[in-house]
C-alpha cells in the first residue's frame, strides 16, 4: 500500500522548515557567542550598551510620567529640599579643594621629612588625592561633552509648557539634562574613595545613590539622566586607573594601623619595567 502524496509533501515541508530553523538558531547562537566574547573583552562597552538600552526604555515609558507624578505628589518643600541640598552637596569644588590641600600638605611634609618610610607613605597620600581629583574631573569632562550634544530638555520644560525631548547641540542650561553631572560626581567620588580606602565602600555608594536620587526627586533631572550619570561616574575612574595608574605601578590603596588585618593587594609593577624589576616590585604595601 503506497502512502498518500500529501504525506510526502508534508514531510518535505517539515524538513525544509527544520533546516531553516536550524540555520536561524545557528546564527542566533553565533550572535550570542559573539556577544559573550565582546562582553568579556570589553566589559565597559557592554555595560554602556546595557545602560543605554535601559535609558531609552526609561525615556519612552517612565521619565515623563514619573517626573509629573513626583511634581504633583510631593510637597513643594520636599522638592525644594532635594533640589537645593542635593545640588549643593553635588558641587565638586569643595571636595577638589580638600584634595588639593592634602596634596600640598603631604608634599611639604615629605620635603622636610628624612624617614624613607614616612616619605613613601606621604607620597602615596599625594597619589591618592591626585587620583581623586583626576577621577572626578575626567568624569565631569565626559558629562559636559555629552550634555550639549544630546541637548535633552530638563523637567522644567515639561512642567512649564509640556516640552519633552531633545534640542541637540544646545548649551542652554534648560537643555543639558542628560546625563546628570551631580550624579556623575557623586559616583566618581564613591569609586575613587573605594579604590583608595575601601573600608567604608558601602557608605560611599549609599551617599552617591542618595545624591543621585535627589536629582529626580527634586525635579531637576529625569531618572534616565541619573542612571547614565551613575554609569559615567563609575566607569571613568576605573578607566583612569586602568590606563594611567596601573601601567605606572602606582598603588592608590591607603592603610592605617587598624587596617593591618585587612588583606592587602600586591603592588602592580609598571608595565615598562624589565622582568627582574617587575618581580622585585611585587612587594606588600608599607
Amino acid at each position: 500500500m503506497t502512502e498518500h502524496p500529501d504525506k510526502d509533501t508534508d514531510r518535505m515541508n517539515l524538513a525544509v522548515l527544520t533546516g531553516k530553523a536550524g540555520a536561524v538558531w545557528a546564527r542566533v547562537a553565533e550572535g550570542l557567542r559573539w556577544t559573550a566574547r565582546t562582553a568579556r573583552a570589553r566589559p565597559y562597552l557592554a555595560w554602556l550598551a546595557v545602560t543605554s538600552v535601559v535609558c531609552v526604555i526609561l525615556m519612552i515609558f517612565v521619565d515623563a510620567p514619573l517626573a509629573q507624578n513626583l511634581k504633583i505628589g510631593m510637597a513643594p518643600a520636599a522638592t525644594d529640599f532635594f533640589s537645593t541640598y542635593g545640588g549643593a552637596a553635588g558641587k565638586p569644588e569643595a571636595y577638589l579643594i580638600i584634595a588639593a590641600v592634602i596634596i600640598a600638605v603631604c608634599h611639604a611634609a615629605a620635603y622636610f621629612n628624612v624617614v624613607a618610610e614616612t616619605k613613601a607613605r606621604l607620597k602615596r597620600y599625594q597619589d591618592a588625592a591626585l587620583f581623586f581629583i583626576v577621577a572626578v574631573l575626567a568624569g565631569g569632562i565626559v558629562v559636559n561633552i555629552v550634555k550639549p550634544i544630546i541637548g535633552r530638555i530638563r523637567p522644567r520644560g515639561l512642567f512649564e509648557d509640556g516640552s519633552y525631548g531633545f534640542h541637540m547641540f544646545s548649551t542652554d542650561w534648560g537643555m543639558n539634562s542628560f546625563p546628570s553631572g551631580h550624579t556623575q560626581m557623586a559616583f566618581s567620588m564613591a569609586i575613587a574613595l573605594t579604590l583608595i580606602y575601601p573600608r567604608y565602600d558601602v557608605l560611599y555608594f549609599l551617599i552617591a545613590a542618595a545624591l543621585g536620587a535627589s536629582r529626580f526627586l527634586g525635579s531637576v533631572h529625569y531618572l534616565s539622566d541619573v542612571v547614565m550619570g551613575a554609569y559615567v561616574g563609575i566607569v571613568v575612574p576605573l578607566l583612569v586607573k586602568q590606563y594611567f595608574y596601573d601601567p605606572r605601578g602606582i598603588n592608590l590603596r591607603i592603610y592605617f594601623d587598624r587596617d593591618e588585618a585587612l588583606p592587602r593587594p600586591r603592588e602592580v609593577p609598571p608595565a615598562n619595567l624589565p622582568a627582574a624589576d617587575k618581580a622585585s616590585g611585587e612587594s606588600r604595601a608599607p
